[in-house]
């Protein structure tokens, strides 16, 4: 009999633990995972925990976000609690108590305390090897956890600045009567919430037109009906995430008419005239203000009124137009290949009777010659020259424009395709939006003076004619590689250096011969 009860005994105790195994562990989920401060406090929450005596955890994060500070059991959990977190990116937990626990659902259990190392978005992530992250019930019988995701919630901890977002108006250059898209990007746009905006600008030179939430902001809206002030005002809704945008997105876009003229577009920060907040509606840092608030303006295209002459057709007073006459000057502009290799597209179907040639003109945007090399190259365009040596468009009177702006000092290169290159000596005085220009009054003007340039009358300098190779060189090359092979020739040829047309004696004499060993100085 006493082995019947022992045996009894043993089959209710096995049905027992079968009964124990098939209790499930607890779910768990992070809380609350932002952080706008230098800590984050992560509660983790549990359902389903009824009849509880242990625990084993495993948690990893990214060490190049957090450091971990402390692990700490809640108020509502009795027993004992012991934690590893001396490994980076890894914290390891054991919890007990006796007899077990149930508590109710969405209860915080443990609380996780890291300090930033640097912003940014940290996995959270379960690690459960079978061992490291188990749950047993007041019997300490392991519960079920399989499959883990079902049970072990990962996340993402970001930890973001309570610094508002870089709201940045752009510098823009266009022609008077135009219709203009101003883009207003942004940079740093992290859980907004709502956005207050005050644009100001000249009302003379702009006209509200209209405006596209290029975002899609909730509620964008713009108030432009105060002459000169542009107002942007968007929110969420309470309750919604906040709105992330990528770094340089376009957070809207401004539509005026451009009467002429300049003006600038200038954020005003009075406290309400620009702010943001987050999702929570709690306003964001945005001090000092030019740190946050980008002014730009939008302006006329700057231009240029520059003299200059090429020494082969220069007559003593201008230069003859030879090429136009006889119909020999290409439509399209002919410093696409080497060794200009301009891009430009510029044509015309016919040629202003007084025009002599394409020239190519590039604007260098340098303090000093010394800095005045390609690399501060910031704007190129072909253009015509004209009999008289002005430089113009292409209908042979508009100045030339370029949708650039000078920040240290405008130097002026002028190339043609067989005389040397020449740089003005510095940078050229300007008034506004009015550079001026002439090369022609003395080798003073010009960098590197007649070791590149011309004296073509008593009292005008030139650029030097010769250069059939279009090496920037004038030497033996240009003689015997070139003008040999090429005299008799007529047309629009490089060793046609006086542009009449043919290609002579009066090509090698009077052009050629006298500027050997001259050289172009423009720095490259």
């Amino acid at each position: 009999m006493q082995r019947k009860g022992l045996f009894l005994g043993i089959i209710i105790s096995l049905l027992l633990v079968i009964d124990l195994q098939a209790q499930n562990a607890p779910v768990i989920n992070f809380g609350d995972t932002i952080s706008y401060n230098n800590t984050i406090v992560l509660p983790i929450i549990a359902e389903n925990f009824s009849d509880i005596g242990s625990c084993n955890l495993k948690l990893l994060y990214d060490p190049a976000i957090l450091s971990a500070v402390s692990v700490t059991k809640s108020s509502q959990l009795t027993g004992s609690i012991a934690s590893n977190i001396n490994t980076p990116g890894v914290i390891t937990l054991g919890w007990f108590t006796y007899p077990g626990l149930t508590l109710p659902d969405q209860t915080i259990i443990f609380t996780f305390t890291f300090n930033r190392i640097s912003p940014g978005a940290s996995y959270l992530i379960w690690e459960d090897d079978g061992f490291s992250c188990a749950w047993s019930n007041s019997s300490f019988t392991y519960l079920n956890d399989v499959p883990a995701a079902q049970f072990y919630n990962n996340s993402t901890a970001y930890m973001l600045t309570w610094d508002g977002p870089d709201v940045i108006a752009p510098s823009l250059y266009t022609d008077a009567g135009a219709q203009i898209d101003i883009p207003i990007k942004t940079t740093g746009f992290n859980n907004i919430g709502t956005i207050n905006l005050e644009l100001h600008h000249n009302p003379g030179t702009l006209t509200f037109v209209s405006f596209i939430n290029t975002s899609g902001f909730p509620s964008l809206s713009v108030d432009a009906s105060v002459p000169g002030t542009i107002l942007v005002s968007g929110a969420i809704t309470s309750g919604q995430p906040g709105i992330f945008l990528s770094d340089s997105a376009v957070l809207l876009t401004l539509t005026f008419q451009f009467n002429s003229g300049s003006t600038n577009l200038s954020w005003i920060d009075d406290g309400p005239g620009c702010k943001f907040t987050n999702k929570d509606f709690a306003d964001l840092i945005d001090t000092p203000t030019a740190d946050f608030y980008i002014d730009g303006y939008v302006r006329e295209p700057i231009t240029f009124n520059l003299k200059v002459f090429l020494e082969g057709p220069f007559n003593g007073s201008q230069m003859n137009n030879d090429l136009v006459n006889q119909d020999l000057i290409p439509f399209t502009q002919p410093y696409s290949g080497s060794p200009w290799y301009y891009p430009g597209m510029e044509e015309v179907t016919a040629f202003p009777t007084n025009a002599i040639d394409w020239v190519l003109l590039e604007i260098r945007d340098a303090a000093s010659i010394g800095s005045a090399t390609g690399q501060s190259i910031i704007a190129q365009k072909a253009c015509l020259l004209m009999n008289d040596g002005r430089i113009r468009e292409l209908d042979g009177t508009v100045l030339p424009r370029f949708y650039k702006g000078i920040e240290e000092g405008a130097f002026v290169v002028i190339r043609h395709r067989n005389h040397l290159d020449i740089i003005s000596a510095g940078p050229i005085a300007g008034f506004g939006s009015s550079y001026a220009y002439d090369f022609t009054t003395g080798s003073d003007k010009v960098a590197g003076g007649s070791n590149g340039y011309s004296q073509i009358s008593p009292a005008t300098w030139g650029m030097s004619s010769g250069d059939g190779n279009t090496d920037n060189n004038v030497n033996s090359d240009d003689l015997t590689n070139e003008w040999r092979s090429d005299a008799g020739l007529s047309g629009y040829t490089y060793t046609d250096t006086d542009l009449d047309g043919q290609v002579g004696n009066a090509d090698k004499n009077d052009d050629l011969i006298q500027n050997f060993n001259k050289s172009s100085q423009v720095p490259d």
